[in-house]
Formats: structure tokens, C-alpha cells, sequence
């Protein structure tokens, strides 16, 4: 997995979403993967995690 995310940062990509998106009573994991070009000129990214209880898994936008 290190290596992936080396060659992400590489290309000068960051994940956006850092938080957990599949949550169960037990359980909570990130499986929202999604990478974005950085751009130092435009360097904020905009998103959101909707937290609604009508899946285990949360939308992501």
C-alpha cells in the first residue's frame, strides 16, 4: 500500500476523503478512494460526507 500512495503523491495526486465512509455497529472503513491533481495555484478541494442511515455505505460528494 506504501507504494501506491508514494506513486500517488508522485503524480501529484492527494486523496480527498480521510474519513470513514462504510460504517457498521462494529466496524468503520474508509472505501472511498478518490485522488485528485494537486494544483498549488488552486489548492483547496471541497467535499462531504452525507451521514444518513439508509445504507452502510455513506454517499460521498
Amino acid at each position: 500500500m506504501a507504494e501506491v500512495l508514494n506513486n500517488m503523491f508522485a503524480s501529484s495526486l492527494i486523496l480527498t476523503i480521510n474519513k470513514p465512509t462504510r460504517i457498521t455497529h462494529s466496524t468503520s472503513t474508509l472505501i472511498d478512494n478518490i485522488y485528485v491533481k494537486f494544483n498549488y495555484l488552486h489548492n483547496k478541494v471541497n467535499y462531504a460526507i452525507l451521514v444518513i442511515h439508509i445504507s452502510y455505505h455513506l454517499p460521498v460528494f
